[in-house]
């Protein structure tokens, strides 16, 4: 039972990843103007983060007790990139936000670097849950 819980709530974690990487984000920036959709992912990255924490933990807490020491490594690492991506480079692309827009190309450099590291940690995350769903069918 806890194992399928699991995978329920993995199978949710990167549902709703790959639903607000693939529809929400662009649809924002296809369909509003760029202050208006740049301060509406800003207001929801925190959120976005916090949702990808809990359901990390969540399943791995459900793979804990089912006693699948892959699923909690893999789990503990998603939950891991997403506490550091909501404190650490969350808030560093905010300090370079005001710069790049004023267009200083030193804030524009660091800015796109963490902008840029932010999106490889969301694939990592979703590469990581993805594989560990795919390695329960195959």
């Amino acid at each position: 039972m806890s194992h399928q819980f699991a995978l329920y709530a993995t199978a949710l974690l990167l549902g709703a990843q790959l639903f607000f990487s693939f529809v929400v984000a662009p649809m924002v920036f296809a369909n509003l103007p760029a202050a208006t959709a740049s301060g509406f992912m800003r207001a929801i990255f925190p959120l976005y983060y916090t949702v990808t924490i809990a359901l990390s933990l969540l399943a791995l807490l459900a793979f804990g007790v089912a006693q699948d020491q892959r699923g909690v490594i893999v789990l503990g690492a998603i939950a891991a990139l997403g506490l550091f991506s909501r404190q650490v480079l969350l808030p560093r692309i905010e300090f370079w936000r005001p710069g790049r827009e004023a267009g200083d190309a030193m804030a524009t450099a660091k800015f796109r670097a963490l902008h840029r590291a932010s999106v490889l940690v969301n694939l990592a995350q979703m590469l990581g849950a993805a594989g560990l769903l795919f390695s329960f069918v195959l």
